[in-house]
């Protein structure tokens, strides 16, 4: 695999966001499900780059 930030780990970062962000307004027991994604990854992310994640 090349060294740059490849758009699967892009997706697992999103869907991280998203988990942690819903997680206070869920019981306990409940999960939350991703079932369609739609994005575009325009550009490589080279090591020592930071990306940033904002759940709204």
């Amino acid at each position: 695999m090349p060294q740059v930030f490849a758009t699967a780990y892009m997706i697992g970062l999103m869907e991280w966001a998203c988990m942690e962000a819903l997680q206070p307004h869920m019981e306990e027991g409940e999960i939350s499900l991703g079932t369609r994604i739609c994005v575009s990854h325009s550009a490589a992310t080279p090591p020592g780059m930071k990306v940033k994640v904002k759940v709204s």
